[in-house]
């Protein structure tokens, strides 16, 4: 079945402004942000989000800098490893796939400070990745 839209003509940062919201909103669960995180993780891994996107350099800021900064009330200890898990892998999803190429230096160093931070705290806690 062929998808009669051509989501490289999509404005990226409008499309995804709706989960930079849930992401950036201090009302939001951890299960809402790792609903919103997934969604994320999905869009790199189907190439919704791909180095040929609409306006992919300004998305690529706007992700780096709500990615990076997700804060998140914690509930259980399990669930709160899976949202920390999920914003990794939208780090990962970034910095290893075919949109490397169009961040920034800034970008590249806030989200491996983020990976940085979120391992030395886990480091400290006990746990593991």
């Amino acid at each position: 079945m062929h998808c009669p839209v051509d989501f490289d003509n999509v404005d990226l940062p409008v499309l995804l402004n709706p989960f930079f919201s849930i992401l950036r909103s201090p009302l939001s669960t951890g299960p809402i942000i790792s609903a919103a995180l997934s969604a994320l993780h999905s869009f790199f891994s189907c190439g919704l989000i791909n180095s040929n996107s609409r306006s992919l350099d300004q998305a690529l800021v706007e992700l780096s800098s709500t990615v990076s900064h997700c804060k998140f009330e914690t509930s259980d200890t399990s669930g709160d490893e899976v949202v920390l898990f999920k914003i990794l892998t939208v780090i990962y999803d970034c910095l290893c796939g075919d949109v490397a190429s169009s961040l920034g230096d800034v970008e590249v160093c806030e989200m491996l400070e983020t990976v940085l931070t979120t391992c030395c705290q886990m480091r400290l806690s006990g746990k593991s990745l």
